[in-house]
């Protein structure tokens, strides 16, 4: 969210030239404990609520499963474009969101388009599945993480450490009295591999 925000002004730009920075988070599961569908952040000081940092960051949580569960109203633009990004969407339910919204009829008209060309719902669908195996990638990283622990995350920054400090010239028992490291393991980082 930084980065948008600081990519919204150019090289040499005063800061008072950002642009407000919308982030929508669309859920497909409940993730805060509040009641409503559609929730708004911004930036206010701990102790002095009504104390704003800013009005250039704003972040939006829409979760999908409240949303459902509640009434559709056609005339909110908001749930009209919940209901076209819904897998559940009918057909019918489609046709009647196109004639009602002319922005969601020329969304609609931009994705059919691409779904016609052959090269572009290939990268499409790579790009897909790239996000599907890198959410499984961090997913079974994470497990794997916790399976083995603090104690090898904290082994693994003290060799770190430890070659850090032989690469600057530091003595074995210097590097082992700091890193709490054996000065045998600390001479088997130092081997090359």
């Amino acid at each position: 969210m930084g980065r948008l925000l600081a990519d919204s002004i150019r090289e040499g730009e005063d800061y008072s030239q950002l642009k407000k920075t919308i982030c929508i988070n669309i859920l497909d599961f409940a993730f805060l404990t509040l009641e409503h569908y559609h929730h708004s952040f911004q930036l206010y000081e701990d102790r002095a609520r009504q104390y704003r940092l800013t009005d250039l960051i704003e972040l939006n949580f829409i979760e999908c499963p409240k949303f459902r569960a509640g009434p559709y109203r056609s005339e909110d633009p908001l749930h009209r474009w919940l209901r076209f990004l819904d897998e559940r969407t009918t057909p019918e339910q489609l046709e009647e969101l196109i004639e009602m919204d002319p922005t969601i009829r020329n969304a609609e008209e931009r994705l059919s388009h691409l779904s016609e060309d052959d090269m572009t719902r290939m990268l499409y669908e790579a790009r897909e599945k790239a996000q599907r195996d890198r959410i499984s990638f961090l997913k079974d990283a994470w497990e794997e993480g916790r399976e083995t622990g603090w104690e090898s995350g904290q082994e693994s920054a003290k060799a770190e450490i430890a070659l850090h400090m032989l690469r600057e010239g530091m003595d074995l028992d210097t590097i082992a009295r700091l890193t709490g490291l054996s000065p045998q393991r600390i001479r088997q980082l130092a081997e090359p591999k």
